[in-house]
């Protein structure tokens, strides 16, 4: 919640979204224990998920730690079926979402959540 708040917030100012990075740190047994663990760019871990490659290996400790888990909280070894990109080019959207305009604002965060899981090319939104 905090990072879609800063995403928010940072969103209002031209050009800040290419100077300003989201990190996150590292969760494997060595890092949790350290007063600093090692980070890893959120930008990569995004990537990382697109291309279904779902493991990132510590700098420090060398332990591979699971992408789902470091951006969602998820201990998962693979993505699930309705997280998995369209084999066929003619079905681009997995989810389409429809709401009155006065509930914009909560509509726009579960688009963003949606987004993160699926890809934003899977959600169809009227922006």
């Amino acid at each position: 919640m905090i990072a879609r708040d800063l995403d928010a917030l940072n969103a209002g100012f031209r050009g800040l979204e290419d100077k300003v990075g989201k990190w996150v740190p590292c969760i494997c047994a060595t890092c949790a224990k350290a007063t600093t663990p090692e980070f890893f760019a959120h930008k990569s871990l995004l990537k990382r998920k697109r291309d279904h490659k779902l493991t990132i290996e510590c700098p420090e400790s060398y332990a591979d730690v699971g992408v789902l888990k470091l951006l969602d909280g998820l201990k998962l070894e693979r993505l699930p079926e309705w997280a998995q990109e369209p084999t066929n080019p003619d079905e681009p959207f997995a989810v389409a979402v429809s709401f009155p305009g006065e509930e914009r604002p909560f509509v726009l965060r579960v688009v963003e959540r949606l987004a993160t899981a699926l890809g934003r090319n899977r959600v169809f939104y009227d922006q």
